[in-house]
C-alpha cells in the first residue's frame, strides 16, 4: 500500500514538474511591462535627495535639458524640491538663455552632426532628414577611406542606406521614413557617444548585410575627386547602388522599433539617448513598450532605474512561484521514486523470509 501511494504521488508530481517548467519558460521570455512595478521601483529610488544631486550636477556640467529632466520627473512624481535649487535651475533655463544655446548647438549639430544636447541632436537629425546630413557623413567617410584614414564602418553604412532611402526609388514614403528616423537616431547616437557596443555590433550585422561593399569600392575607385561637382553626385550614385534592396525591408523592419520610441516619447534627444540603455534589438522593443506606458518620462525613469527597468515584467512573480513549484515537484518525485524503490526492496525481502 505504501508502494502504491508513493507511486501516485510519483504520478501527480511528473506532470505537476513539466507544467511548472512551462510556465517558467514563457514568463521567462515576457516582456509584458507592469507600470504598477515600475512606478513602485522609482518611488522607492527616486528619492528628493538623489534627484537634487542630479540637478545639481548637470546644472554644474552644463547639461541643462538633464537638469530640466529631473526636475519634470521630480514634479511628475510629486516630489517637492530645494526652491533655491529650483530658482537656479529657472535662471540656467530662461528664455534668452534657452534661446542662445539653442541657436549655437542646432548650428552645430546640422553642420557636424555631434552635439550631445537636445538642440544639437535636433539640428543634426533635421540634416539627416534632408540629402544633406547623409550626404555629410558618408563624404567624410569615403574621404577617410581615400586617404586611408580611419572609416567608421557604422556610420558609412548608415548614411549610404539614408542615401538610398532619400532616393526613394524603390520604397514608399511610408516605407521610408522609418528607416530614415531609425538611421539617423543611430548616426547619431554613435557619433555623440549615446550607443552601447553590443547594440552596434548587432544593428551593424543588419547594415553590414545591406550594403555591398565590393559594390561601393568599385564604385567609389572611379571617383574623379579633381571634379568636386560630379564627385558629390558619385558619392551618392555609388551608395545608392551598394544597397541591397530586399535586405533593406528586413533591416527597415528593425529600424521601425527605435521609430515608435520616437513616436510614444515625442522627442528625437531621447530617443537618441535612450539607445544608451539597450543591447539588443530585443531591448530597443522594450524600451518602446516602456515608453509607450511612460511617454515623456522614459529618459528620466531609466536614468534612474537604469536598464534594471528593462526587466521589470508583470509576470516576476508568477515567475518565481513557478520556479518554486518546479523544484518542490522534483524534489517530490525523487523522493518519491527514492521511496519506492525502498519500499519495493523491503516487500522482496520479506516475500523471502
Amino acid at each position: 500500500m505504501l508502494n502504491n501511494t508513493f507511486k501516485t504521488v510519483f504520478k501527480v508530481s511528473i506532470p505537476l514538474l513539466l507544467l511548472s517548467a512551462l510556465v517558467f519558460v514563457s514568463v521567462k521570455n515576457d516582456d509584458s511591462y507592469d507600470a504598477n512595478s515600475v512606478m513602485a521601483e522609482l518611488k522607492k529610488t527616486a528619492t528628493a535627495s538623489l534627484l537634487e544631486n542630479r540637478i545639481e550636477q548637470a546644472i554644474n556640467n552644463e547639461q541643462i535639458d538633464d537638469a530640466v529632466m529631473y526636475h519634470h520627473l521630480a514634479n511628475w512624481l510629486e516630489i517637492p524640491l530645494s526652491t533655491q535649487l529650483v530658482a537656479k535651475l529657472q535662471a540656467e533655463d530662461s528664455l534668452l538663455q534657452r534661446t542662445w544655446r539653442f541657436g549655437k548647438n542646432a548650428a552645430q549639430g546640422f553642420v557636424k552632426g555631434d552635439a550631445d544636447n537636445a538642440a544639437g541632436i535636433a539640428g543634426s537629425i533635421a540634416a539627416d532628414l534632408t540629402p544633406y546630413g547623409d550626404v555629410r557623413d558618408f563624404s567624410i567617410q569615403s574621404m577617410r577611406y581615400f586617404n586611408g584614414g580611419t572609416v567608421d564602418k557604422f556610420v558609412y553604412g548608415l548614411a549610404a542606406i539614408g542615401l538610398a532611402t532619400t532616393a526613394a526609388v524603390y520604397l514608399s514614403a511610408g516605407a521610408a521614413e522609418p528607416i530614415d528616423v531609425g538611421v539617423s537616431v543611430l548616426k547619431t547616437a554613435k557619433k555623440t557617444g549615446n550607443i552601447s557596443s553590443d547594440l552596434v555590433k548587432e544593428f551593424g550585422k543588419g547594415v553590414e548585410e545591406t550594403l555591398d561593399l565590393q559594390i561601393l569600392k568599385k564604385r567609389l575607385s572611379t571617383i574623379d575627386l579633381a571634379n568636386p561637382v560630379r564627385s558629390a553626385e558619385a558619392i551618392k550614385e555609388a551608395a545608392v547602388s551598394a544597397v541591397k534592396k530586399d535586405k533593406l525591408l528586413k533591416l527597415g523592419n528593425e529600424l521601425a522599433e527605435i521609430k515608435k520610441i520616437h513616436n510614444a516619447t515625442g522627442s528625437i534627444s531621447d530617443t537618441v539617448k535612450l539607445m544608451k540603455y539597450a543591447d539588443s534589438i530585443d531591448d530597443v522593443k522594450r524600451i518602446g513598450r516602456l515608453a509607450g506606458n511612460f511617454k515623456g518620462q522614459t529618459r528620466a525613469i531609466l536614468a534612474v532605474l537604469g536598464k534594471n527597468a528593462l526587466r521589470l515584467t508583470r509576470f516576476a512573480a508568477v515567475q518565481f512561484i513557478s520556479f518554486a513549484l518546479m523544484i518542490a515537484s522534483l524534489l517530490i518525485s525523487l523522493i518519491s521514486f527514492v521511496m519506492g524503490i525502498v519500499s519495493s526492496t523491503l516487500a522482496l525481502f520479506r516475500k523471502h523470509r
